[in-house]
């Protein structure tokens, strides 16, 4: 594996593991380009480093325990290409904080404050990279039943 990919794939994973599984949004000058973009079921689209870093700020003012991480064996699961690396991760939570009502335009709120309720979901990102840097991340994660578990949608059981 070349040293660019190998960069790259450990910029991705302290993406993961840090920013997101422990909330250090310090590290986001330095993994992220200034003009990155996210693209999330569960975000809706974030331009910048800036709406990043408040979306995570946010997110775990409602859910303090979040965390995410890379679903094991994680480095073998992680690939990495020329300028893109693509990594499967988990995150959990329990809403024990503030309402959370930053979400995307049509998805439901969760309007109410510490309700307990827990999620578990699993995803897989797609991450773009410029000179060492993340320009932009393509997530797809279990949204749907997400919101089950946070009781804001009823899905169908199976008869």
């Amino acid at each position: 594996m070349s040293n660019t990919n190998e960069n790259n794939k450990q910029v991705a994973i302290e993406y993961v593991n840090e920013v997101w599984g422990k909330g250090n949004v310090d590290l986001i000058d330095k993994l992220m380009n200034d003009k990155v973009k996210l693209i999330s079921p569960l975000t809706g689209p974030l331009a910048g480093r800036e709406a990043l870093k408040k979306t995570i700020i946010g997110l775990r003012k409602s859910f303090p325990e979040f965390t995410s991480k890379l679903i094991s064996p994680a480095i073998a699961e992680t690939v990495a290409e020329g300028q893109f690396v693509v990594l499967r991760y988990s995150s959990q939570g329990k809403h024990t904080g503030p309402a959370y009502l930053d979400v995307p335009a049509g998805m439901p709120k969760l309007a109410q404050d510490n309700t307990g309720k827990q999620f578990d979901l699993t995803g897989i990102a797609w991450l773009r990279f410029e000179e060492g840097r993340i320009v932009e991340v393509v997530e797809e994660e279990s949204a749907l039943e997400v919101l089950s578990q946070l009781g804001l949608v009823e899905m169908k059981k199976e008869v």
